[in-house]
């Protein structure tokens, strides 16, 4: 068996004719076609999920996959999201990856890059870095912000008052709301929060206030009852029970029916003392 002498290692003839015979790599062969994200914004302390499209670009064998997967520069060197799926891609096919990530609430509030990496489950091929980007990462008091702030304003707009003290408390609110406003736009979200959470506050102080108003003019309003025999001087109708009316009728018909029989029996009685003859 003949040798090739390399430096100072002696390779057999026979394997250096089988490495060179080995189709040649480029490290452009597997393409990504297209890469999606599940949302158009991430929040801290969200989850969500990436999918890769992989082309097999290689002229004439298949590629097969040991790993996937995507590092975000938020995780320390070994760790990364991968799929769960190692499949041999055939030359001139694509295959749709998904893989899982979550972004920790501690993670700092910015853009963030990310490698994506495929790994050949043989030994030619190695480790690809097949895409790579950057992940903006919004504020997570930005979130509830989006979510709080239409309802608040949604408050404002359909409250009306008639109390003072109502009024007086919608103003504080609006003052806090327009505050909040000028925060967020500042990027101040926590804050912003917080003062959304005064306006809401607020309002619901004075739907109260409101309430114990209407209640009192109410009652100022109501009219007085008459007692005593004595006159109110106010003009007002009264209701009166059918079962009150169905008494009166009957104690009526009662009283009438009485006077009517005195009156009968009264002249019956006239009538016989006129008929006694007088006495010799």
């Amino acid at each position: 068996m003949e040798y090739l002498i390399l430096g100072r290692k002696l390779i057999p003839f026979i394997f250096v004719v089988f490495v060179l015979s080995l189709p040649i790599v480029h490290s452009n062969a597997q393409q990504v076609q297209s890469i999606t994200w599940s949302s158009s914004e991430y929040f801290q302390g969200d989850s969500g999920s990436v999918t890769v499209v992989l082309y097999n670009n290689h002229n004439s064998y298949q590629i097969c996959t040991k790993q996937f997967y995507i590092q975000f520069d938020w995780q320390p060197s070994n760790t990364a999201f991968a799929s769960s799926e190692t499949p041999c891609i055939a030359s001139g096919q694509s295959y749709t990856f998904t893989i899982y990530f979550s972004i920790p609430t501690t993670v700092s509030v910015g853009y963030h890059t990310y490698n994506v990496v495929w790994v050949d489950s043989g030994f030619l091929l190695g480790t690809v870095t097949v895409d790579s980007g950057s992940l903006y990462v919004h504020d997570a008091y930005e979130k509830v912000y989006d979510q709080l702030a239409p309802s608040v304003q949604s408050q404002i707009n359909s409250a009306s008052y008639r109390s003072p003290t109502a009024q007086a408390d919608l103003n504080q609110a609006i003052s806090y709301y327009n505050q909040a406003v000028s925060l967020a736009n500042q990027g101040e979200f926590q804050a912003a929060v917080n003062d959304l959470n005064q306006a809401s506050n607020y309002i619901q102080q004075a739907n109260v206030a409101e309430q114990t108003y209407l209640q009192s003019q109410s009652n100022n309003n109501a009219p007085s009852p008459s007692g005593g025999g004595s006159n109110s001087g106010n003009s007002g109708s009264f209701n009166v029970s059918a079962s009150t009316v169905e008494f009166i009728l009957l104690a009526t018909i009662l009283v009438i029916g009485l006077v009517l029989g005195y009156l009968v029996l009264r002249k019956r009685g006239t009538r016989q003392v006129h008929q006694v003859p007088p006495t010799a």
